[in-house]
């Protein structure tokens, strides 16, 4: 009988604290296929656990203990389930060959069209234009989710100090041009397009070297987590 209350209290707390979850997963919902109800209900089994795993005894805001959880459960489905936030080798190659492409022409003393990043990459304008569309809209991904996020079963052993860490230890470790990007885009919140006239390269090659960065970051903070706890 009483786990049955046990359980009951436990969906009251977590009902008023919902909004959480909602906000959470309105951020998330643009940035994959899965509808708004099934990530809800995704995000709403992290809340449960962290409603479970909270321990108030230690002062700490429940708000601030159950984003990581909410987020972490929503992450690591998405990761198991879908496609949709995993980046293609074949892109990541791209976006490096767009790269060595523009710095090819630059030393030529101009700046490389539309047309000729297609023709160089051995695609069609149309396929450049869905490869444009894919690093604007599928890779766009904010500063939150920069952060490396450990799962839920790791949160207990590991500091919001050490985790700030090993972020700032590994954007440390970034080329100077990919640490340029993030610092310019997440840390002092500046424009893609500002971003792009100092760089002196279009928009479209700045929103790709920004998730080129984002990747070699979060691979860098993964294994990073992976070593320490071998």
């Amino acid at each position: 009988m009483s786990s049955v209350i046990e359980i009951k209290t436990r969906n009251q707390i977590a009902q008023t604290h919902s909004k959480l979850v909602h906000k959470i997963v309105h951020r998330w919902v643009k940035k994959c296929n899965e509808s708004y109800e099934d990530l809800y209900q995704i995000g709403f089994v992290g809340l449960l656990k962290a409603v479970e795993r909270f321990k108030p005894e230690l002062g700490n805001a429940f708000s601030s203990f159950a984003v990581p959880y909410i987020q972490g459960e929503i992450q690591h489905y998405l990761r198991d389930n879908t496609s949709s936030l995993k980046i293609p080798r074949s892109l990541i190659e791209k976006l490096g060959k767009i790269r060595r492409l523009r710095k090819q022409f630059i030393a030529l003393g101009r700046q490389i069209n539309e047309a000729e990043v297609a023709a160089k990459l051995g695609i069609s304008a149309q396929e450049w234009e869905s490869l444009k569309l894919t690093v604007s809209q599928r890779l766009t991904i904010s500063w939150d989710e920069l952060s490396y996020e450990p799962k839920t079963e790791e949160l207990e052993t590991i500091t919001q100090q050490e985790l700030n860490h090993r972020l700032y230890e590994a954007i440390s470790k970034l080329n100077p041009k990919h640490r340029l990007v993030i610092r310019e885009s997440y840390l002092l919140n500046k424009k893609v397009t500002e971003i792009a006239k100092r760089l002196k390269i279009s928009t479209t090659e700045t929103e790709a070297l920004i998730q080129e960065a984002i990747f070699v970051l979060n691979s860098s903070l993964t294994a990073s987590y992976g070593s320490s706890c071998g």
